[in-house]
């Protein structure tokens, strides 16, 4: 699951939510010097692969691009 967070009026935003989808455990990411695209129903539309989970190291974000 990823939600972003203090989403601007230009549909952007820098921190995302999410649970991995490995060891389901919950947190916050502050994206430094990106900022991400989101559609108007709320749903991250970039591609974000290569970000890991810090608490078991797997890709946070690789089951969303299948």
């Amino acid at each position: 699951m990823i939600r972003p967070i203090n989403i601007s009026p230009l549909n952007t935003s820098q921190t995302l939510e999410y649970k991995c989808p490995y060891c389901k455990k919950f947190g916050i990411l502050n994206l430094t010097n990106i900022i991400i695209n989101i559609n108007n129903e709320g749903n991250v539309q970039e591609d974000l692969t290569g970000y890991t989970c810090p608490h078991c190291g797997n890709d946070l974000f690789e089951e969303n691009n299948k």
